[in-house]
């Protein structure tokens, strides 16, 4: 039987559905290394190890050659959050820069086309010279890494969008400069393409990453379940405050109502009423006691509780969901292992057809078309529109004229989401459901879930609003004082019942009483006195208040 072991990679440098064809590829022809999954959306690879004398390093390098740095995926739960804001916000900044600038050499590109057409009367816009400018900083700054990551590629056999983008960029760039040292070419000038198409380009990475960040926000609303700080119980039985990341098993700590639990914990005094609907996915509250098991991130509502360590950091079972999810993502559907393939080789798809329109217009289309290029002329002559003029619109030779489309071909071919499309729908579903409490084992089940024409629930629990409000309520005098002194005793309690109460009544306009005193029983009610009102106020269960020899009313007990 083999020993299997399951790795995961974070893996950079990825940009497209060709990109992630490759790391699949270089994974698969590595001996040892079986079920290989790579997402371009969380930028990750899955895979086992079925061999124990496998060198990972040997496959780090052998990525980092192809221009994929990767490193193991650690999994250290307490650095999460911190670790993925920093290099959040350093690869937006990154990303946000190239943009910028890109979108200012794109505005003065557009101006220049008003300027040259006199929609505006200033003439340096529309100069030669000052549109093969801003087509140089393009290439030199924001589309710099672009152009560079595009040729590597290409080199190394392995063409991507990347290299799309530079052939596109670069051609459009070396035809406009020999237009203008060589004016006997019959080239025309477009130095506006590299400025748009990489403007363009950018405004998408942009947006990509942008999707990235924000399909990984249901993962990062688990995080934030889990508290910075703890407190635990000292040797003299003292409370200090520490850092989650410091908590050690068999520690004693406290949760106040209103905090979350920072660990698996076992209660070791008090009893409370607590939100679990992270872990079950069920709304209601469930009452907790001495000996009974808490689930990291849960919610204490009312009541301050003393409870033991039992799990923490990678081992607890917010960490594990956390895990869980993340991994959703590993099992592909059918349509994303179809759209990855497609677009693994696309590229060469582009390339080729590059190819051929080139022959096609060089050799072929003086047979078909033979009186094309005088037509061309007649057009050339009545157009005063020239510097930017459209491609292959003032061509006067058919070599001329193949170049110039073979370009275009690559330009417009540059864009491509194939590769990102379908992961950022898989991230964004398992996403929301998981915040929703249901759970996807992976994406092939998500995929799957579209066939479902009947569903079976095992209890009306779960197709609730998930919070308590009020439908009704019977008092044989005034039915807004009732609420009133109700919401004002309730209004310190964090119990989702009191919420109810609280909202009825702002619903209503009522305005409540200050409180003198108040005590919690918990698991049965609250109890305290109300300025302006006289004696002790109870409010709970049926059960507690008959204890205390209320008279309660046959109807209200059959309704409870």
């Amino acid at each position: 039987m083999k020993n299997i072991e399951s790795i995961q990679l974070s893996i950079t440098g990825m940009k497209c559905g060709g990109c992630v064809s490759t790391v699949e590829k270089i994974l698969k022809n590595s001996d040892g290394i079986e079920n290989v999954s790579v997402n371009l959306l969380t930028e990750s690879a899955y895979f086992e190890i079925t061999q124990k004398h496998i060198e990972i390093e040997t496959v780090l390098k052998n990525l980092k050659e192809h221009g994929f740095p990767s490193k193991i995926y650690i999994n250290d739960f307490s650095k999460k959050i911190n670790k993925a804001e920093l290099e959040k916000k350093k690869k937006w900044n990154n990303q946000w820069e190239k943009l910028t600038f890109a979108l200012l050499l794109l505005l003065f590109s557009g101006l220049g086309h008003l300027a040259e057409g006199r929609y505006i009367n200033f003439p340096l816009l529309g100069n030669i010279f000052f549109h093969a400018s801003l087509a140089t900083l393009a290439l030199l700054f924001p589309g710099r890494g672009i152009i560079i990551n595009g040729f590597k590629s290409f080199i190394q056999n392995r063409p991507d969008m990347d290299s799309l983008v530079a052939l596109g960029v670069t051609s459009a760039y070396t035809t406009s400069f020999l237009s203008v040292i060589f004016p006997s070419t019959g080239f025309p000038c477009f130095f506006n393409e590299p400025v748009m198409l990489l403007g363009f380009i950018l405004i998408g990475r942009f947006l990509e990453e942008r999707a990235r960040y924000q399909t990984g926000s249901s993962i990062g609303d688990l995080l934030d379940l889990q508290p910075e700080m703890a407190n635990i119980y000292t040797e003299d039985n003292q409370i200090k405050s520490i850092r989650v990341n410091t908590l050690r098993p068999d520690q004693e700590i406290q949760v106040l109502a209103g905090d979350r639990v920072p660990a698996d914990c076992i209660v070791t005094q008090g009893n409370s009423y607590v939100d679990v609907s992270h872990i079950t996915g069920e709304s209601k509250p469930i009452e907790v006691k001495k000996g009974e098991n808490l689930s990291s991130g849960s919610l204490n509502l009312n009541s301050t509780l003393r409870l033991k360590v039992q799990k923490v950091g990678g081992d607890s079972s917010l960490a594990k969901l956390v895990n869980l999810i993340e991994s959703v993502n590993a099992r592909k559907p059918r349509i994303q292992r179809i759209a990855d393939e497609i677009a693994g080789k696309f590229t060469y798809f582009v390339l080729i057809f590059a190819t051929l329109t080139f022959f096609f217009w060089w050799k072929g289309a003086r047979n078909i078309w033979p009186d094309l290029l005088i037509h061309n002329q007649q057009f050339i002559t009545q157009s005063s529109h020239t510097l930017h003029s459209s491609l292959g619109s003032n061509a006067d030779n058919f070599l001329s004229l193949a170049i110039q489309l073979s370009i275009a071909v690559l330009v417009i071919a540059c864009p491509c989401a194939l590769g990102l499309a379908t992961p950022t729908v898989i991230t964004v579903a398992s996403g929301k459901a998981a915040k929703k409490g249901v759970l996807f084992k992976g994406g092939d089940k998500i995929e799957m879930a579209s066939k479902i024409n009947h569903i079976i629930f095992d209890k009306t629990g779960t197709l609730t609003k998930g919070k308590p409000f009020i439908v009704d309520f019977k008092n044989s005098d005034d039915h807004s004082f009732l609420l009133r002194i109700a919401a004002s005793l309730e209004k310190e309690s964090r119990h989702p019942i009191a919420d109810a109460l609280i909202q009825e009544a702002k619903k209503q306009n009522l305005s409540l009483f200050p409180i003198k005193k108040i005590f919690t029983h918990s698991g049965r009610g609250i109890s305290g006195e109300l300025e302006s009102i006289d004696g002790l106020i109870n409010i709970g269960n049926i059960e507690w208040l008959l204890s205390k020899k209320i008279i309660i009313d046959s109807d209200a007990k059959k309704s409870h």
